[in-house]
């Protein structure tokens, strides 16, 4: 992960860390990459929007978008691997 977070970062200016709970597979805990030129996943969310469309999911919440980003030690293991201040990068 920590090799290809840093490619990944060298292209895209907006490059996240993000975590998943997946039961079905061993060990159930997943990690996976966002990558962007324009769009954070964060930010550019429309949670408003999301919410307006009713949609009845058993697992997706906004809350739970936003919460898949901002794990402290993701954070952490982000600017170790990138050299830089945590908390502005991941």
């Amino acid at each position: 992960m920590q090799r290809s977070h840093k490619r990944i970062a060298s292209t895209f200016p907006i490059s996240k860390v993000y975590q998943a709970h997946i039961p079905t597979f061993a060990a159930g805990y997943w990690l996976f990459g966002f990558a962007s030129k324009k769009y954070h996943p964060i930010n550019d969310m429309d949670a408003d929007a999301w919410n307006a469309l009713n949609m009845r999911t058993r697992y997706y919440t906004t809350r739970l978008h936003v919460g898949a980003f901002y794990q402290r030690f993701l954070r952490k293991c982000c600017a170790k691997w990138r050299n830089t201040d945590a908390a502005s990068q991941c």
